[in-house]
């Protein structure tokens, strides 16, 4: 009964996430975006086994931006919104978080640019057949410190996020 709420939740999970996200990755005049392509995955895997791939985060900026990668959990909540946090303990035995990687953690996009960020979805052999959830999640900051002044940082972050969603068999 409880996977089948969640399978449910799922579809409105696309809807919002998309909608949601949408709205983070739209660039408005002076402000810089990521832009993430795909925004969900949702694959069959079997215990023991692994999934692999790669996403493309896109910057719609004239500047470079740097961005850091967060693994995180994610649940829906009662009005249908994705809520992503680094651990929700109520969720972990749906958690699919400590089985993913992604590679780069931390880089920089060239202006107008993309980069391809790696995934692993490493799923342990003892796991039972259902569906699990993660994400990642992905926030620019601020110019690199080490890097020469080239003028002012105007404190703006942009985050996207990336719905795992990895049915056991």
């Amino acid at each position: 009964m409880h996977i089948k709420r969640h399978v449910y939740d799922y579809g409105k999970l696309a809807a919002s996430l998309g909608l949601v996200l949408s709205v983070f990755a739209a660039g408005a005049a002076g402000q810089m975006g990521l832009g993430l392509s795909p925004m969900r995955l949702e694959f069959n895997v079997n215990p023991g086994a692994q999934q692999t791939g790669s996403l493309t985060l896109g910057n719609d900026s004239k500047e470079e931006i740097r961005f850091r990668t967060e693994i995180l959990d994610f649940n829906i909540d009662k009005e249908a919104v994705p809520q992503f946090e680094k651990e929700i303990p109520g969720e972990a035995q749906y958690s699919c978080r400590k089985w993913l990687t992604f590679n780069p953690m931390e880089a920089t996009i060239p202006a107008m640019g993309n980069i391809l960020v790696r995934y692993t979805l490493q799923v342990p052999p003892e796991m039972p057949a259902r569906t699990y959830h993660c994400a990642g999640g992905f926030t620019s900051l601020p110019p690199d410190p080490a890097a020469p002044a080239a003028g002012y940082w105007n404190e703006h972050r942009s985050r996207n996020g990336l719905g795992v969603l990895p049915h056991s068999r």
